[in-house]
């Protein structure tokens, strides 16, 4: 909030180029486009996890490892046959 209104101030009556307020403050240009055309900053969205690779195969994988235990050692599985 102080930033956009250092940033509004500075576009205004110091610099008044996007580029020099950018640079003068260490901010992008993006953010200095952003705060000469809203007073309050956008809230930002929560971003969503996504879903890692082995999670659709995940319960094939417990599956044959629960029946690996009972398995003789030289049946079971290894990680890569898995």
């Amino acid at each position: 909030m102080e930033l956009f209104e250092q940033i509004r101030r500075e576009y205004e009556f110091g610099v008044g180029t996007i580029s020099g307020v950018s640079r003068k403050l260490g901010v992008h240009r993006r953010m200095v486009r952003e705060a000469l055309s809203s007073a309050v900053p956008a809230e930002s969205k929560p971003q969503q996890r996504r879903l890692r690779k082995l999670e659709a195969t995940s319960a094939f994988i417990d599956r044959i490892l629960t029946e690996d235990r009972q398995a003789p050692p030289k049946q079971r599985h290894t990680a890569r046959r898995i």
